[in-house]
């Protein structure tokens, strides 16, 4: 059988729970060793006040465990500075936004945030 990519919806579960899957996600009928094989178990060392900040924020439902939510986090710094390289490319290759174009940027912002 042909391994599976890793995505948010195939991140193994809370040890010895099961959970549905989540809207829009169906679950793999691939044994759990094979899902397993796609992970990588990693000790992190953080800040006490921040470790507990992240355990509140899974108990409230913001993540389905501890390792799904330092796993987003460390996609999400991943993506910004992939972000930041693209954007230094471009200013490198056509120059710096022009005040007059971030204030247009910023006008359009403003409108579509009023629209609610």
């Amino acid at each position: 059988m042909p391994r599976r990519r890793t995505t948010p919806e195939t991140e193994p579960e809370p040890r010895g729970q099961a959970t549905a899957p989540r809207a829009g996600t169906t679950r793999t009928s691939e044994p759990t060793s094979q899902r397993m094989s796609a992970f990588e178990k990693v000790g992190v060392t953080m800040p006490k006040h921040v470790a507990e900040r992240a355990r509140e924020r899974v108990r409230d439902g913001g993540a389905q465990s501890f390792s799904a939510f330092v796993s987003q986090a460390v996609r999400e710094k991943l993506e910004r500075a992939e972000l930041t390289s693209l954007l230094e490319e471009m200013e490198a290759e056509y120059g710096p936004v022009s005040a007059e174009r971030l204030a247009w940027a910023d006008s359009v912002i403003d409108r579509l945030l009023a629209r609610g």
